[in-house]
């Protein structure tokens, strides 16, 4: 815990999602809420997607990351600006970039998890 899903676009060229993993986990690493080994992180880049209803000229980045309910609403917010200001990417200069952060909180009483080490 946490989890963070990266959703990008792949018209994004320049863009390196394994990089952009790194700069957001360091942010919730910085944020004093997470501890390293716990933080999970993927992402996922699209081919096809619309942005309204125009086919090119359009780019996003949408980072949610999903927390244990249970955190004020001050919070959420802060760690939410903390991951969109921890992405350090080349502006397109082609495209039209739209950079989302969301927080989602899981049920605390219901979440379970397992841990298997060697």
């Amino acid at each position: 815990m946490p989890h963070l899903n990266l959703e990008y676009s792949k018209n994004l060229s320049a863009f390196d999602p394994r990089l952009a993993l790194q700069q957001l986990n360091n942010a919730l690493i910085e944020s004093g809420h997470f501890v390293e080994g716990d933080i999970q992180s993927r992402a996922i880049g699209f081919d096809d997607f619309l942005i309204g209803n125009v086919q090119e000229g359009r780019a996003f980045i949408h980072i949610k990351l999903q927390i244990l309910s249970g955190r004020s609403a001050e919070v959420k917010k802060a760690l939410s600006e903390a991951l969109i200001q921890a992405l350090k990417i080349d502006r397109p200069q082609e495209l039209k970039l739209l950079i989302r952060s969301e927080i989602i909180d899981i049920d605390r009483p219901s979440y379970c998890m397992l841990n298997i080490e060697n």
